[in-house]
């Protein structure tokens, strides 16, 4: 699960250098709001399975808890109606930041780094 929209601040009234910002609740975009993902599973793989098996599948017996809203069906995002401009403007700023050190991260793990 994410954590709440945040930014960094140089603020000395923020907690410790961290502006949580205002937030809403939303379904899932992973399970749908259900709480439970299915495993995802080819058509040949289905197809191989004893009418049993096949049976519990579909009932979602094979179901297993979601791991982005940890069951929930919800998740908590950013309410941009309710956040201060620059605020929001500083928050997609570092989003972008981390997204970029995190590609630069994973390019270099494929490197062997």
């Amino acid at each position: 699960m994410r954590p709440d929209p945040f930014i960094y601040t140089d603020d000395p009234a923020d907690y410790d250098g961290v502006r949580f910002l205002p937030t809403k609740w939303a379904i899932c975009p992973t399970c749908h709001g259900d709480g439970k993902v299915r495993p995802t599973l080819s058509d040949i793989a289905v197809s191989e399975m004893d009418p049993e098996e096949r049976q519990d599948y579909f009932a979602g017996h094979m179901d297993r808890h979601c791991d982005h809203c940890r069951g929930t069906g919800k998740i908590k995002v950013l309410d941009e109606a309710r956040c201060d401009p620059k605020d929001l403007a500083e928050y997609r700023f570092q989003e972008l930041q981390r997204y970029h050190a995190e590609q630069a991260s994973e390019a270099e793990r494929r490197m062997g780094a």
